[in-house]
């Protein structure tokens, strides 16, 4: 952001993850707008990552619990809202050069698939692969949403994008889950388009 800065180029960030991108650990720096807001109070940073994922822990998913996580808890944007967002500060700068970085969160721990997404995997309440599986085709389409739209704008051509993942996922290989956790292939193999 300070190289794009420094060659006159307006920058932004729109960050999905709220409670590992806040402003407060200076990730802002080089930013003209940073947003790292929470979907809901902002007094419960981080709670809804620690506190959420240990109650699906303890008490398993399917509990009364996943409304809880998934409304309440939420320490994260949906690829929708970051989508809306980026859009939002990107129109009005069509014709200007811009720096505009986007961090999505989905898919991630928990897998809570939402709308159709939940319909188009058959078990996405009893399998982590379905679940991932179903989030992943939620970030697609929403990624397809928003190049459609740069598309439109005549833009997407002159604009260079770049794609990296930050982890993969671990689902038992080597008996683990998750990630964070080993450095097999599962977890450090990333996309960098």
């Amino acid at each position: 952001a300070e190289i794009a800065k420094e060659a006159r180029l307006e920058t932004a960030a729109i960050c999905g993850n709220t409670a590992y991108l806040y402003r407060y650990f200076g990730f802002d720096q080089g930013f003209d707008t940073y947003v790292d807001e929470r979907p809901v109070h902002y007094g419960w940073r981080p709670a809804g990552l620690s506190l959420g994922g240990r109650l699906m822990a303890l008490i398993g998913k399917g509990s009364f619990f996943d409304g809880l996580l998934e409304s309440n808890e939420r320490f994260y944007l949906f690829a929708s809202e970051v989508n809306s967002l980026a859009l939002q500060w990107l129109e009005p700068r069509i014709d200007r050069r811009f720096f505009l970085f986007l961090n999505y969160n989905d898919p991630h721990h928990p897998y809570l698939p939402i709308g159709k997404y939940k319909e188009i995997f058959p078990d996405t309440s009893g399998s982590l692969i379905d679940a991932y599986d179903a989030e992943t085709r939620y970030m697609d389409d929403h990624l397809a949403a928003l190049f459609h739209r740069l598309e439109s704008w005549n833009i997407l051509d002159r604009t260079l994008v770049v794609i990296v993942g930050d982890h993969g996922e671990s689902f038992w290989e080597h008996g683990k889950i998750g990630h964070a956790v080993t450095v097999y292939e599962p977890e450090v193999r990333i996309p960098l388009l």
